[in-house]
């Protein structure tokens, strides 16, 4: 059989036994490599390194080549997994479903696989040899280690240098058999290498050689009799697929061509300073399994899993590892979206599969690699796309990846071993790298990491993850929605408003039909406001900016203030939403949150109005109360920029008028389908982020994005070089609490204790009737704008008073309840 590399060589390959049957095309393709030694690669389509595959088919074709040398050599195995193999020969493609038996050799034996591609394969050996002793695989990584060392070359390879780290509690002299596994054998001298240098060492006498293929010619397989007859060992091979290389053709394509290659001369990207784009979405996935195996390499030092293997494994700890991955994979599963691809990462093989194997969805699976595979965009040939970055580990090393805008993934999981704080900058390399392809990547940080840093956050929301980052956690059922009058008994008896959640009603038609009605009129104002605040902040805070706006009302606001920066100042501004309560206070783990990923940065706290300026005070109280705890924090100041500040309490405003936002008025439709946010402390945990819920049943009448565009829209009408005049704050700016007179006044004549149940402003009364129950709405005569305050009100059936008002257009007064 003739395999034809596209115009590159051609490869004659004398096909043997193939007992199961496997078409060769379902098993392996070829590709061609950027090394002198050896031109030609069998690229897997089974082991999940170069190309993807389900993690099941991966996995199980382990265990089908476990099973396939256990019957071969004679050694017991159960009726059942007999049954199997005997119906894979007539329907090879029942791999998938293939049931993983554990089955017992019979004698002391350990597994080792060889590094990089084959270590997730020889390690799904070991999963299902019961009785393995242990296992280990070949590292390509230089450590300062105390123990024995078995050093050995694999000559064709890119990199040849391997060595072996052997564990004192499961020493190669203590058993009878090594079987080393690889997934595919073409002159067998790698094998030979390391199985002479074992039972030099050791004196093992048993060696099983397990491969997918094996294409040794008729000389190479005489070098293993010969190696067998001169040591006076016993050496068998296994292999699925068995064939000869006759000999390789070469094409047109030459060594020089393939060396000049875009992807092998480019140098590696510059991780650049403060681009929203570098920061990584980091989970950090607790194994509780024990502490990491640390050593001082060449490198520096690393912190390596003692669950893979590099270091030796035993059957002990691979069960556990096993229920740990379940346990990880709960927490992993939330961030799942659409094709998803959990991507292992060089010799870090077989956790990120057992990973992939427990979530659920569209999965498939591969890794990093170190192998430098030409790439050629044709449908012929099977690497089309490659992209290259720093190797986590070291950086000093190219890695690559293949093939990502082919397969095309919504989501990508990269599942890293070494969990060091100062691997951030080799993170932000893999991820620039990779951005192109999805914006939503995680990298899953394996090991028992000791962090007070949260995950990043499950996605919420309906708004794009580009314009804004919800640093919340999402609840199911935790908290049952409540009716208003349920809700204000409760709060009025002492509890916490944060602890309930209001009924979300869907909006009535008389009022979203003045919602379409009221947008495109206060569209414009508001993209003026916008404007102007954005300069303001802009002046005062300079371009190093951090958004956080407070959820949910600030969160419009400041994907507003994102997008006009990226319009007029070429600036792409991270945009998070936190959560502030008040009586409570921030968020402290999503502020630890973003000032590790954003040191040194100028944070901007927004909202979309002021009314009493509660929450500005809340804001101001929290941030001190911040620094108090974990020092002087640059950047950090309370400062509250907003669209609309009637209350006067803030001098970075766009407005001071009395300004219809129309996310005050829809609630969740208009605010990226989130509810208010929750706090509970049975709700939160120590690394947790405030609770919220996620109204995806609302989303055929969610016009969060069309707010924002509607707005946005106005942009190009509003002056910008006119906004760009704003220079300093000046004397008018600076907050007077005009706002407080009013509500202070209300308070006095309506004798009404708690100064709380004032509401003052068109936002503020909204809420009131949204939310709460309202005793009474009072409006400025003359007054504009109110027509879904008395949309509202007539809806509700409360009554609407005129009262003189300086600030503000309106204010709503909660009803105090009787015997309360």
């Amino acid at each position: 059989m003739i395999f034809s590399v596209s115009n590159h060589y051609q490869i004659e390959i004398e096909m043997g036994e193939n007992p199961y049957q496997i078409p060769t095309e379902s098993l392996f393709t070829l590709a061609t490599r950027n090394n002198a030694k050896r031109k030609f690669l069998f690229v897997s389509k089974v082991l999940g390194k170069h190309l993807a595959v389900k993690p099941n088919v991966c996995l199980n074709y382990g265990a089908l080549l476990a099973y396939h040398w256990l019957n071969t050599s004679g050694k017991y195995i159960s009726q059942e997994t007999k049954q199997a193999l005997e119906q894979l020969k007539d329907t090879p493609a029942a791999i998938e479903n293939l049931i993983r038996n554990p089955e017992k050799i019979g004698e002391p034996s350990l597994v080792l696989g060889f590094a990089e591609t084959a270590t997730g394969l020889a390690h799904s050996i070991f999963d299902v040899l019961e009785d393995a002793v242990g296992f280990y695989h070949t590292t390509r990584e230089v450590a300062n280690f105390d123990g024995n060392i078995i050093n050995f070359e694999e000559e064709h390879s890119h990199a040849t240098a391997h060595k072996v780290y052997e564990c004192k509690a499961m020493a190669f002299s203590d058993v009878k058999r090594i079987i080393l596994v690889d997934d595919e054998i073409s002159t067998g001298k790698t094998l030979l290498n390391i199985i002479t240098e074992v039972h030099k060492q050791y004196g093992v006498m048993k060696f099983s050689v397990l491969s997918l293929l094996d294409f040794r010619n008729s000389e190479d397989q005489s070098k293993f009799d010969e190696t067998a007859s001169a040591y006076g060992i016993e050496i068998d091979v296994t292999a699925l697929v068995k064939g000869k290389i006759k000999q390789v053709i070469e094409g047109d394509l030459s060594l020089e061509t393939i060396k000049s290659h875009s992807l092998f001369q480019e140098e590696f990207d510059q991780v650049k300073e403060n681009v929203p784009i570098c920061i990584p979405k980091i989970i950090n996935a607790n194994l509780e399994m024990g502490v990491a195996v640390t050593y001082r390499s060449i490198c520096g030092e690393k912190h390596y899993l003692p669950q893979t293997g590099r270091f030796g494994l035993n059957a002990d700890s691979h069960k556990e590892l096993k229920q740990a991955i379940d346990r990880v994979a709960l927490n992993i599963q939330p961030y799942v979206n659409g094709n998803t691809l959990v991507l292992g990462t060089e010799e870090f093989m077989f956790t990120p599969l057992l990973l992939a194997s427990a979530l659920k969805g569209e999965i498939k699976y591969k890794s990093t690699t170190r192998s430098p595979i030409y790439v050629e965009n044709s449908n012929q040939y099977s690497i089309q796309s490659g992209h290259k970055f720093k190797s986590y580990q070291n950086p000093e090393v190219a890695n690559y990846i293949y093939n990502l805008h082919e397969e095309r993934y919504d989501t990508i999981f990269i599942v890293l071993e070494d969990t060091r704080d100062n691997g951030l900058d080799l993170i932000k390399s893999m991820n620039e790298a990779l951005h192109s392809v999805t914006s939503h990547i995680y990298f899953i940080q394996m090991g028992n990491k000791e962090t007070d840093v949260p995950n990043y956050p499950i996605p919420l929301g309906s708004y794009p993850e580009k314009d804004v980052t919800f640093l919340l956690k999402p609840l199911e059922k935790e908290v049952a929605e409540e009716d208003n009058g349920t809700r204000e008994a409760k709060i009025q008896s002492g509890l916490h408003y944060s602890e309930m959640l209001p009924v979300e009603h869907k909006p009535s038609d008389a009022y979203m039909e003045m919602y379409h009605r009221l947008t495109p009129v206060f569209s414009k104002t508001i993209a003026e406001a916008v404007g102007i605040l954005c300069e303001k902040v802009l002046k005062a805070r300079g371009e190093k900016l951090v958004l956080v706006s407070l959820a949910r009302a600030g969160t419009p606001a400041g994907i507003l203030m994102k997008r006009y920066y990226q319009q007029y100042h070429d600036l792409d501004i991270p945009h998070y939403s936190i959560s502030i309560i008040r009586g409570k206070g921030i968020d402290e783990n999503a502020m630890k949150y973003i000032l590790h990923y954003h040191p040194n940065m100028q944070i901007q706290f927004v909202d979309g109005w002021t009314g009493k300026g509660a929450i500005t005070n809340e804001l101001s109280d929290a941030v001190k109360q911040y620094k108090e705890d974990h020092g002087e924090i640059l950047g950090l100041k309370p400062d509250l920029a907003v669209i609309a500040d009637p209350g006067h309490c803030t001098p970075l405003f766009g407005t001071r008028e009395d300004l219809l936002l129309p996310n005050a008025c829809l609630n969740a439709t208009v605010s990226g389908l989130i509810s208010r946010t929750v706090h509970r402390t049975d709700l939160v945990g120590a690394l947790d982020f405030h609770r919220v819920k996620f109204y995806k049943e609302l989303a055929a009448i969610d016009f969060s994005n069309h707010f924002i565009e509607q707005v946005e829209s106005h942009f190009k009408d509003c002056s910008g070089d006119s906004f760009k005049t704003v220079t300093t704050i000046n004397e008018s700016d600076i907050p007077t609490w005009k706002g407080l007179k009013d509500v202070e006044k209300i308070q006095k004549d309506f004798q009404i204790d708690n100064i709380h149940f004032v509401k003052p402003g068109i936002g503020e009364t909204t809420r009131v009737l949204l939310r709460r129950l309202p005793e009474v709405i009072l409006v400025s005569e003359q007054s504009e704008d109110l027509e879904h305050i008395l949309q509202l009100a007539k809806e509700k059936n409360v009554p609407v008073e005129h009262y003189p008002l300086e600030a503000y257009k309106c204010c709503g007064i909660i009803r105090t309840l009787k015997g309360e």
